[in-house]
């Protein structure tokens, strides 16, 4: 039995992951709320941002998000079990 592995949900989970660990730091030590830096980050990092110019530029696709559905259950708040 083999099983395929989807490199996109992957690449773009960890460029979620990654962000948040760059991200974090940086705000706190210039005094932002960390959920204004994530907003920022995926403005510019998100398929409508930086991951648009990944068919011009491919070396993009490993630092963007270039499909949303592959990240949607860790950046939609809705689906954690936390605020049960």
């Amino acid at each position: 039995m083999t099983t395929t592995i989807n490199i996109n949900a992957y690449s773009d989970a960890l460029v979620v992951l990654g962000t948040a660990g760059v991200v974090v730091p940086i705000v706190r030590r210039w005094g932002i709320n960390p959920v204004l830096g994530y907003l920022g980050a995926g403005a510019i990092l998100g398929p409508l941002g930086l991951g648009s110019l990944v068919q011009n530029l491919p070396f993009l696709y490993w630092f963007t998000v270039t499909d949303a559905q592959n990240v949607e259950g860790i950046a939609n708040p809705a689906s954690c079990s936390c605020y049960s």
